[in-house]
C-alpha cells in the first residue's frame, strides 16, 4: 500500500517541494548529528542543562513573536502579502520590547521562579534572540506564500553550519561557558542577512504601510493572534515544561542529558516535522479552497510519515544507551536511557503536529485552542504532583503516556477539522 501511495505522489508537486525541504533538513540534521560528538565532549552536561534553560524561555515566546500573523501571510488568498510581513515585523518588534521589560522589572523573582540565576547576562539576550527569531519566521514565511522552498532548505542548512562551527571554535578555545549561547545569536543574524539580501529586491520595492491599513488587515484575521497565537503559546510552554520543572527539581546535569535527547532525537524529528507542515499549511489551504479530497491526502501524509520514523523510533528504544555512549562518551549514557522511554511519544508527536496546520487552514483555531489548554492543564498537574515524589525516569515515563493518549486525541481532532472546514476570515 505504501509502494503504491509513494508511486501516485512521486511526481506530485507536493512531492518535489517536499523533497527540496527534506534535503535541506536532512544536510542540516547530518552536519548536527555528525559534530555532537565532538561538541559532548567539549560542553559538559550542566552547560547543556544552563543553555536548555536559555531555549527553553525563547522557545515560549518565539513561536507567537509574530502573533502568528505570519500563517495569515502564508494562507491569505488576497494580494496583500507585503502589508502582512510589514505588521509581522511590527507585532515581533513589540513582543520583544514587551518582554525585556519584563524580564528587566521582574528580573529576581523570575530568576528564582525558573532557578535561572546561572544566565547571569545572557538573561537579557533572551528578548533580542526571540526578535531575531520574528524576522526570520516572517521572511520564512513570505518564502512559503510564493513557494520559495529551496531558499528555505538553503537557510537550514546554513544556519546549522555556521551554529556548529561556531561551537566548535569557542569550544575548542576554551570558552565553553557561553559557546553555545554565542552561536545562537551569532548563527540568527548571519541568517537573516542573507535572507535579506536574497529579498533584496522586495525590500526595495517595500513602502510605508499606512497605520490604518495595519489595523484593518489586524482585525480582519483576528482569529490567528486570538485563537492560534494562544494556542501556540501554550503547547511551546506545555513542550518546554520538563525543562523547568527539571531544572527546579533535579541538578543540571539531568536537564542537560534531556536536552541532549532534544538536541539529537526530537529537534531533527521537529525540523522534518516542520517541513511537513510548512507544505501542508499551503496544500491544505488550496484543497480546501479546490473543494478536493482532504481526507484522503490526510491519511497519505499520515502513512508516510509513520513509515519515516518507525525504523529510528524501534532501534532508540531498544539501543538507545549503548548508541548515546558510543557516540556521545560515557559520560551520557543516562540521556540514552532518556531517550529510550521518550522515543513512543515522540514518534507519536512527530507525525501528528506535522499535520496540526490543518486547523489554521480549516478555519478550526478553537478546536486547537482547547486541546492545548486541556493538555497543558493535565501536563502541568502531571509536574506539579510527581516531580518531587518519583525518580525522573518514572516522571518521563508518565510524561510518554501522556504525549502517546492526548495525540491520539490530537489526531481525532485534525480528521475532524477536515471534515469541516470553516472560512478563515
Amino acid at each position: 500500500m505504501i509502494k503504491k501511495l509513494l508511486k501516485r505522489i512521486k511526481c506530485s508537486e507536493f512531492a518535489n517541494h517536499f523533497k527540496i525541504l527534506a534535503t535541506g533538513t536532512l544536510l542540516s540534521q547530518i552536519i548536527l548529528v555528525i559534530t555532537s560528538p565532538f561538541i559532548t565532549r567539549l560542553y559538559s552536561p550542566e552547560v547543556f542543562g544552563i543553555f536548555s534553560l536559555f531555549v527553553a524561555i525563547v522557545s515560549v515566546v518565539t513561536p507567537i513573536a509574530c502573533g502568528r500573523y505570519n500563517v495569515a501571510l502564508v494562507v491569505a488568498k488576497e494580494r496583500n502579502g507585503e502589508s502582512l510581513f510589514v505588521l509581522c515585523l511590527i507585532v515581533g518588534f513589540a513582543v520583544s520590547l514587551f518582554l525585556l521589560m519584563i524580564l528587566f522589572i521582574g528580573e529576581e523573582p523570575l530568576k528564582k521562579l525558573l532557578n535561572a540565576e546561572k544566565l547571569h547576562f545572557w538573561w537579557y539576550m533572551i528578548p533580542l534572540v526571540v526578535f531575531l527569531q520574528s524576522i526570520f519566521i516572517a521572511l520564512s514565511s513570505y518564502a512559503n506564500r510564493y513557494k520559495n522552498y529551496s531558499i528555505i532548505s538553503k537557510t537550514s542548512v546554513a544556519k546549522s553550519i555556521i551554529s556548529v562551527l561556531v561551537i566548535l571554535a569557542l569550544g575548542f578555545s576554551g570558552s565553553s561557558s557561553n559557546g553555545l549561547f554565542i552561536a545562537e545569536v551569532l548563527s540568527s543574524i548571519i541568517i537573516i542577512i542573507f535572507l535579506i539580501w536574497i529579498y533584496r529586491n522586495f525590500f526595495k520595492k517595500l513602502t510605508l504601510v499606512s497605520v490604518k491599513e495595519l489595523v484593518i488587515l489586524a482585525k480582519k484575521y483576528k482569529k490567528f493572534p486570538l485563537y492560534q497565537a494562544s494556542s501556540t503559546s501554550i503547547n511551546s510552554l506545555r513542550g518546554m515544561l520538563p525543562i523547568f520543572f527539571l531544572s527546579y527539581y533535579f541538578p543540571s546535569e539531568f536537564v542537560g542529558y534531556y536536552a541532549l535527547v532534544l538536541k539529537v532525537i526530537f529537534f531533527p524529528l521537529s525540523f522534518i516535522s516542520n517541513s511537513v507542515s510548512m507544505l501542508h499549511l499551503k496544500k491544505v489551504s488550496e484543497i480546501i479552497h479546490n473543494k478536493s479530497n482532504a481526507v484522503r491526502y490526510l491519511i497519505s501524509i499520515t502513512l508516510i510519515l509513520t513509515a519515516i520514523i518507525i525504523v529510528p523510533m524501534i532501534l532508540i528504544i531498544v539501543f538507545g544507551p549503548q548508541i548515546f555512549s558510543f557516540i556521545f562518551g560515557l559520560e551520557w549514557t543516562v540521556a540514552g536511557e532518556f531517550a529510550s522511554i521518550l522515543m513512543p511519544g515522540l514518534s507519536v508527536i512527530f507525525i501528528v503536529s506535522a499535520l496540526s496546520p490543518v486547523f489554521a487552514s480549516t478555519g478550526n483555531l478553537m478546536l486547537s485552542t482547547i486541546w492545548y489548554v486541556v493538555f497543558f492543564i493535565f501536563q502541568f498537574i502531571l509536574f506539579f504532583v510527581f516531580s518531587e515524589k518519583i525518580t525522573i525516569k518514572d516522571l518521563l515515563l508518565l510524561l510518554t503516556i501522556a504525549n502517546i493518549v492526548f495525540y491520539i486525541i490530537f489526531y481525532f481532532l485534525i480528521y475532524f477539522a477536515v471534515t469541516h472546514p470553516k472560512p478563515i476570515t
